[in-house]
């Protein structure tokens, strides 16, 4: 795979030369002006609402043993009415300083992926909180990018050739929630978490990880 290159002055990423990250490439990498890089990324992004409406079928994580699922669009605002959603988004307003905006575009991608997976939406939550709390952007010293910190050097190669853009937060969360489901099918649920870490066995950062997302998640208010 091509390497992932780390941007030191804007804190974007490189993933070869694919759509969701040619802007980025051509504004900070390029040699070319911000004014003149800002005008290329919009033209590329309205290209791309253009010539690539629909996304592509993601196939699972690991392997054939995990059924495929496609990226489907986030439900829409009768999603707000939706007791799962506002639990969910009433646990992350509790536990990261995100706006209820925010946190209500988060809570909406969680239920939505954790239902097409079929794993427990605050389970999801308090990985998420645990990993980045609420922030899209974060990005940690031992390469994990976005809302789950998503492990690049051991992901990296499926992101890429899925094409999917880790910084944003539905892409993310569908991918990260795709790990939890294999991880905790084949662990069992605290191990599963345990290995979400990248931790194989119990050590301290280990038990105090999955002691930070159980406290989250018991801290649930519906289910």
């Amino acid at each position: 795979m091509k390497p992932w290159i780390f941007c030191d002055r804007c804190r974007g990423m490189e993933v070869g030369w694919n759509r969701a990250y040619v802007g980025h490439n051509l504004s900070c990498r390029g040699g070319i002006s911000r004014g003149l890089g800002f005008l290329v990324m919009v033209l590329t992004a309205v290209l791309v609402v253009f010539l690539f409406p629909t996304r592509a079928t993601s196939p699972a994580v690991s392997g054939p043993d995990i059924p495929a699922a496609g990226l489907e669009e986030v439900a829409g605002p009768e999603a707000f009415a939706d007791p799962v959603v506002l639990a969910v988004e009433d646990l992350i307003a509790r536990h990261t300083p995100v706006t209820r905006a925010e946190g209500m575009r988060i809570a909406r991608a969680v239920v939505a992926s954790a239902r097409r997976h079929d794993v427990d939406p605050f389970l999801v939550t308090g990985i998420l909180v645990a990993e980045s709390s609420g922030d899209p952007y974060a990005i940690s010293h031992r390469q994990a990018v976005g809302i789950m910190q998503i492990h690049v050097p051991t992901w990296g190669a499926i992101v890429e050739t899925e094409g999917l853009n880790l910084f944003l937060l539905e892409d993310n969360i569908e991918f990260g929630t795709r790990i939890i489901r294999d991880y905790t099918r084949r662990h069992g649920l605290w191990d599963g978490v345990m290995r979400y870490l990248g931790a194989r066995e119990p050590t301290d950062e280990a038990r105090a990880y999955v002691q930070r997302v159980r406290g989250i998640y018991s801290d649930r208010q519906a289910d």
